[in-house]
């Protein structure tokens, strides 16, 4: 038995699996949000992270510095009109 051969199998049996799983996994992400497309994908994405983030954060009790900073403090109470 060749330790070379073994490895080079493992490896490609290894790539093969890991790239597999995260095609399904991203499969599986994009038909349970119900995207249409790739950029409906990362829009729905791009605005339900930042929800979820505060939320866990309000959960823990973690107030990051970002939030602490003069400029996110000042312009806490403005809307984007």
């Amino acid at each position: 038995v060749n330790p070379a051969r073994v490895a080079f199998k493992a490896l490609s049996v290894g790539s093969l699996l890991s790239v597999g799983g995260f095609g399904l996994l991203t499969f599986a992400v994009f038909k349970v949000t119900g995207s249409d497309s790739l950029e409906d994908l990362i829009d729905k994405c791009r605005r339900w992270t930042p929800k979820k983030r505060q939320e866990l954060e309000k959960r823990i009790g973690i107030n990051p510095k970002s939030m602490q900073h003069e400029d996110v403090k000042v312009t806490e109470g403005m809307t984007e009109d």
